[in-house]
């Protein structure tokens, strides 16, 4: 034991000793290593056959361990190129482990700033311008730790093909007790915002095979370029997480979470977002992947598969067996994902027609070899499911049913509630379908795709049909072939069905208006050909097309407008490009059709062919000719018609209004006592009885019999010219049945009857020409009135034996609604009006009167009268019309506007007073009256509003007026003006005489009130005289009544009076007269009778004439038959030589038909007279007392003459 504990201790000792001098000697080295910077630069490019430089190298002791730092490293190929380099590295020895194996062995090393180059490759992986060592640098049985910070690493992975750069790499590699462990993280440097972190937990050692390696790892990244990850994808930012084994050196199963946000696949498809959950599992021979909550967002638009699978598993000849299928999923975004092969070329035109929908429960089949698709099946369940259409093929959506498919054939299942169908190249729209059922098969055969169906049953609210067919796409022309039959469906939905896009536009519209309701009992269609050719004119044997309806109640709008054929029994039948209508009966409007027909026997020519037979009332028919041939006329719009007629009809009309051809209708209409009216102009007749003709050249009947307004009257009807018709009418009426609906007071005026003739022409079937004018209907009305009176004033008076040419000649319609008319009176009378407007506002735009002036004209613009009467009465004709307002006059419907006046006559009564040589010549303009008056009693410029209810003045403006006595307008027989319709006036005569009295000067001004007339101012001048008055005329519903305020002066009243040729003993005198007077009447109607009112007079420095002192002549003042003479103060009995005074003064009262004074005084150097009492007005009696006072120093010559 001694031996062996010695042995041992000397051994350790020896050992001791030993690495005491290898630490010893390797301290002593130390300073060495930094000096020989070169030595060890050839030693490391021999080790790594490469040439390495090395920018600077130290060591330094820490405790028992070296550090040694490397600085600036770079490995470099034999051309140059830098293969590997770092800035810094910090190795550690393991000293023991070196010195026991007697090669260097490391225990860390720290490398910071490395620019690396990895190849994935074979399952292996190397750093490029590092040798693999026979021998590892680490001691398998110790710890060791290898780490990199803030590197850049370029990956290579030759068995995906892909390349990555990553940067600020900080990663750590744990190696002991059997285990290694890494941790990494690093950036791309594709994306600065891309992160990635990897983790792995290695129950093995590095320095083992990699077909030994095992364990698990860990792989989270953040905003990665999806780009990156080989999946088809050109841009986008991916997020994911995994959790990996690793077995037997390869990765057998994974778990894990993916996401990318704004992707876009190769073909260009967007994907806002995609998310999910996946399981992968290597298998014997291939590879099994789940995905669960499979989540896609595309434009707004989200898709959830629950679950999906793929299984892979590689055949023993080279090819790949994928099994897969998916729980639910869109079909745009399968179509999406599906790879850019050739191999799926038998689904590119599928493909190019947008198809989507839903799939469920779906399981595809393929097999693939060196990356060519070479077979598939797929079968699964659709909902929803729409194929667009395309030039040989219809579309569909809302499809549910059954699928299965190949590489050449395919069936579908149809179980749909709600479809649509498109086909452009046939329909016009989509067709909406309620319910499909049936099964369709499809083949491709000979490069052409031929669809099948046993049969086929399509239903909605418009019809239920069902029926075989067959389809050929693809090569050459489509081809269909097809029975339907229909056991219900409405006649107006039948156009929705028609392919009206190869049928002629006319066929066209002329079905979708015509066909409006009924119901089809029965039918069935068959077409079969090319659909090109549909419906196949030619009958070479190539194409077949056959329809049959039968209708009940169907309505048939044949053209636009035109009455309906209604109610109708029919069997309506297509054969190739004609159709045709066989009615049983029918009904148009309220008239019953006993047969009808209509006949189209070409769909692209465009024409139709229509008769009917029926019979009803008369207002059908002339419904139907003004809605139809007609319509063009506006003829109807003055026709009126009743009572029952029987009507034969034959039309042909093209399908088209823009064809360029016109209907040709023709027929004729029996009339059983009928009755018309025709308006304007107002010609009522009934008891129709005949027949009328028509045809494109017109109407044509004779000897139409009936009454008009209970008188026999005969028309007849011809064509005229330019294709017009024209209508006469004659028979002998009364003037008052002629004119019955004239409410105008001449009318009354007409007595008897005459022989009267009326000619109407009225417009012709057939639309005019596009450049003719539109032409007015004419009409003319004839009589020479013998047998009739004209009971009217002069000049218009005449005996029923006379005889005396009438004659009316008009026209209505026209393209302004412009009715001229023309009428004539005698050789004397003429006019002619220009109407306007129609029946609900008819005005005279304008017009002419003349008598006596020559033949009326047309002016330019308003109604001018011209005449020259040798006597004419205005209050004849007062009485005969009512006073109309200046300017305008409206009877019989129509309004005149005047517009100038010319007006001459030798002697013209008005107003009770005669004017001699009148001339009026008036102009209205600006809406005023501007009139220049002559004649022997007045002459003057007369101004006055057109609009009586203007506020506007009548000015007048004279140089003379000659109101005569006994010509007085309140003395006259005409009945009284009211002064609430008369205008303000302002009228100045620069000579005014009234009766005997002269005025050269005048002035008056009034204002209107509202019930009556206010006088503001009336001024009177003439030589020692002035006057002026002002005061009111006021209109009640019964009686009338003037007021007046009067102040009179003059500065020799004895002149005056003698100017004025009034019987007066006055010399001189200066007289001033205030008073206020009325009477209840018009202001020109005065009334001593009924003048009330108050009067003060004052007269001084006068003189009686011839007055002499006696009392014989004095007692005359007191003679009662000289009372007369003392009322008008006529003192020239009494004072032969004058008496004068000194002032005559005293106040008048007017009541009850007297005059009262009790001041009245006359005071004069010789005596003093004071007069009360009453006075007569009416009577001519008087009860006066006179008193006469002798003045005391002039009472000596009176005195002795006493």
């Amino acid at each position: 034991m001694s031996v062996v504990l010695r042995r041992s201790f000397t051994m350790a000792l020896s050992l001791a000793l030993l690495v005491t001098l290898a630490f010893a000697g390797i301290r002593l080295a130390t300073p060495w290593l930094a000096g020989h910077r070169e030595t060890l630069e050839s030693l490391a490019s021999a080790s790594l056959d490469r040439p390495v430089s090395i920018g600077a190298i130290d060591a330094a002791w820490r405790g028992l361990d070296l550090n040694v730092r490397l600085r600036d490293v770079t490995v470099k190929n034999a051309s140059g190129q830098v293969l590997l380099s770092f800035d810094e590295a910090r190795a550690t020895p393991d000293l023991m482990h070196s010195l026991g194996r007697r090669r260097l062995a490391l225990a860390s090393l720290h490398v910071t700033g490395a620019r690396l180059h990895i190849i994935r490759a074979h399952g292996k992986l190397t750093a490029r311008g590092i040798r693999r060592r026979q021998h590892p640098t680490f001691a398998a049985d110790a710890e060791r730790t290898v780490s990199l910070r803030d590197s850049r690493i370029f990956w290579e992975d030759r068995q995906l093909d892909v390349n990555y750069r990553l940067r600020h790499v900080d990663a750590t590699l744990d190696a002991g007790g059997g285990n290694t462990r890494l941790r990494a993280r690093f950036a791309l440097a594709a994306s600065r915002a891309a992160r990635l972190v990897v983790a792995a937990d290695l129950q093995t050692l590095l320095t083992l095979p990699a077909s030994g390696l095992r364990g698990t790892f860990y792989l989270q990244g953040e905003q990665l370029p999806a780009s990156k990850l080989r999946a088809n994808i050109a841009r986008g930012t991916a997020a994911l997480q995994v959790w990996g084994h690793v077995e037997n050196g390869a990765v057998a199963r994974v778990v894990g979470t993916a996401g990318i946000e704004d992707a876009r696949l190769a073909d260009g498809w967007q994907l806002e977002s995609v998310g999910l959950k996946f399981g992968w599992r290597h298998k014997a021979r291939g590879w099994q992947m789940r995905i669960e909550d499979l989540e896609v967002t595309s434009a707004g638009r989200g898709w959830r598969a629950t679950a999906a699978g793929l299984d892979s598993r590689a055949a023993r000849n080279g090819q790949t067996a994928y099994r897969g299928w998916l729980s639910n999923a869109k079909v745009e975004d399968l179509l999406a994902l599906a790879p850019n092969s050739d191999s799926i070329d038998a689904l590119r035109p599928l493909m190019a027609r947008a198809p989507t929908g839903e799939l469920r429960e779906t399981w595809l089949s393929a097999r693939i070899e060196k990356g060519q698709l070479l077979h598939y099946r797929a079968h699964g369940r659709f909902h929803d499911l729409s194929l667009a259409a395309d030039a040989d093929a219809p579309g569909f959506a809302g499809a549910d049913g059954r699928f299965a498919f190949s590489r050449s054939t395919g069936t579908l299942a149809l179980r749909t509630h709600g479809l649509e169908i498109q086909y452009p190249r046939l329909f016009d729209g989509p067709s909406q379908f309620d319910r499909l059922r049936g099964d369709v098969c499809w083949r491709r055969e000979n490069e052409r795709l031929v669809m099948r169906s046993p049969k086929l049953s399509l239903s909605n609210e418009d019809f239920a049909a069902s029926g075989p067919f067959e389809l050929r796409l693809g090569a050459g022309r489509p081809y269909l072939n097809t029975r339907i039959a229909l056991s219900r469906g409405e006649v107006a939905k039948v156009a929705d069905y028609l392919p009206v896009k190869i049928l002629s536009p006319r066929a066209t519209e002329w079905l979708k208006q015509a066909l409006v309701a009924g119901r089809l009992v029965s039918g069935d269609v068959h077409v079969r050909g090319d659909i090109a050719d549909f419906p196949f004119r030619h009958s070479d044997g190539n194409g077949e097309f056959e329809a049959r309806f039968d209708v009940e109640q169907g309505i048939l709008d044949y053209r636009p407008g035109w009455p309906r054929v209604e109610a109708a029994r029919a069997e309506v039948r297509f054969s190739g490009p004609s159709v045709s209508v066989t009615g049983a009966r029918a009904q148009v409007l309220d008239s019953q059709i006993d047969a009808a027909t209509v006949l189209i026997p070409d769909l692209r020519e465009g024409e139709l062919q229509l008769s009917l037979a029926g019979h009803g009332p008369v207002e059908d028919i002339a419904q139907y000719l003004q809605r139809s041939v007609l319509a063009e006329s506006n003829l109807f719009e003055r026709l009126t018609v009743s009572g029952d007629s029987r009507l034969a009809l034959a039309l042909r009309l093209p399908l088209s209004k823009d064809s360029g051809e016109e209907p040709e209708v023709s027929g004729r209409v029996t009339f059983d006592r009928a009755g018309l009216r025709i308006a304007p102009p107002g010609l009522d007749f009934n008891g129709i009885e005949g027949e009328l003709a028509f045809s494109p050249e017109g109407f044509r009947a004779e000897n139409i019999n009936g009454r008009f307004r209970g008188h026999k009257v005969t028309a007849g009807v011809a064509p005229g010219e330019d294709k017009r018709t024209i209508v006469s009418v004659r028979g002998r009426l009364p003037a008052s049945a002629l004119l019955a609906d004239v409410e105008h007071p001449l009318v009354r005026q007409l007595r008897g009857a005459s022989l009267w003739q009326a000619r109407l022409g009225l417009p012709a079937i057939g639309k005019p020409p596009a450049d003719a004018e539109p032409r007015p209907l004419g009409f003319s009305l004839v009589s020479s009135l013998q047998g009739t009176t004209v009971d009217l004033p002069q000049p218009l008076l005449k005996r029923a034996a006379e005889r005396r040419l009438f004659r009316v000649v008009t026209a209505f319609g026209g393209d302004e609604q412009q009715h001229p008319v023309r009428a004539q009176y005698g050789p004397d009378l003429s006019a002619v009006l220009l109407l306007t407007g129609d029946k609900g506002g008819m005005r005279i735009e304008r017009g002419a009167l003349s008598y006596a002036r020559g033949l009326a004209r047309l002016p330019r613009v308003g109604v001018t009268v011209k005449a020259a009467f040798a006597e004419f009465s205005v209050e004849d004709w007062a009485r005969q019309l009512q006073a109309e307002t200046p300017g305008t006059l409206e009877k019989g419907g129509a309004s005149i506007s005047l517009r100038q006046l010319d007006v001459a006559a030798r002697r013209l009564r008005w107003s009770g007073r005669t004017f001699d040589k009148l001339r009026i010549e008036a102009l209205q303009r600006n809406g005023r009256w501007m009139a220049q008056v002559r004649s022997a009693q007045v002459a003057g410029r007369v101004v006055v509003p057109a609009d009586r209810d203007s506020p506007a003045p009548l000015v007048a403006n004279l140089e003379h007026l000659d109101l005569q006595a006994g010509q007085d307008a309140g003395h006259g027989t005409g009945a009284a003006m009211d002064a609430r319709e008369l205008p303000p006036l302002r009228v100045t005569a620069k000579a005014l005489r009234i009766g005997e009295f002269e005025f050269s000067d005048a002035r008056l001004e009034t204002s209107r009130m509202k019930n009556g007339l206010r006088v503001r101012k009336l001024e009177l001048s003439a030589p020692n005289f002035e006057g002026r008055a002002q005061g009111a005329w006021y209109v009640g519903e019964a009686a009338q009544k003037s007021r007046f305020d009067l102040v009179l002066n003059s500065d020799n009243l004895g002149e005056l009076l003698q100017r004025w040729d009034l019987q007066h003993s006055m010399r001189d005198g200066i007289a001033h007269v205030e008073a206020r007077l009325d009477w209840p009447d018009a202001p020109a109607r005065f009334d001593l009778a009924h003048l009330s009112g108050q009067t003060s007079l004052r007269v001084t420095d006068g003189r009686l004439r011839g007055l002499d002192p006696g009392p014989g002549r004095l007692l005359g003042l007191f003679n009662l038959g000289a009372i007369q003479r003392r009322l008008s103060l006529d003192f020239s009995d009494l004072f032969r030589t004058g008496f004068s005074f000194d002032t005559m003064a005293g106040d008048l009262a007017f009541r009850d038909a007297n005059m009262y004074t009790e001041n009245t005084v006359i005071d004069g150097p010789a005596a003093l007279i004071k007069i009360t009492g009453r006075t007569g007005l009416v009577a001519h009696d008087y009860d006066q007392r006179v008193v006469v006072v002798p003045k005391i120093m002039s009472g000596l010559p009176l005195a002795g003459a006493l």
